[in-house]
């Protein structure tokens, strides 16, 4: 920047806006530069509601998880067998065939709900 009167560039901010010449001793203001413009925001897309069709598949998420879990338990059954060997046996055939049926139904939801509209 240039002094306005002496057209000198040693020249000293002695605040924000107020710069003084040394040469000349004048004080002058300087505009600061614009700021960038900023960019717009984004715009946000409206939250869609739930349609039948989205609450019927979480319900066969649900069943499904549920599914997973007698899994889970049947296996523990299996190698923990603290009733003894037939006892778990039983126990991990009846959490087995139990997660078999609730997957099964869980297929049967998920058809329903690919099936609503």
């Amino acid at each position: 920047m240039n002094c306005p009167k002496c057209n000198s560039k040693n020249v000293e901010v002695v605040t924000a806006p107020v710069v003084r010449c040394r040469d000349c001793e004048n004080y002058f203001t300087v505009e600061p530069a614009p700021e960038p413009p900023r960019p717009a925001p984004a715009p946000v897309a409206p939250e869609r509601p739930l349609t039948p069709a989205d609450k019927v598949r979480s319900q066969a998420e649900i069943i499904l998880l549920l599914a997973v879990v007698f899994v889970f338990i049947g296996v523990i059954a299996l190698l923990v067998g603290v009733a003894g060997p037939p006892a778990a046996f039983v126990v991990c055939l009846a959490a087995f065939s139990l997660s078999v049926w609730l997957y099964l139904a869980a297929q049967l939801v998920y058809i329903r709900a690919n099936t609503e509209k």
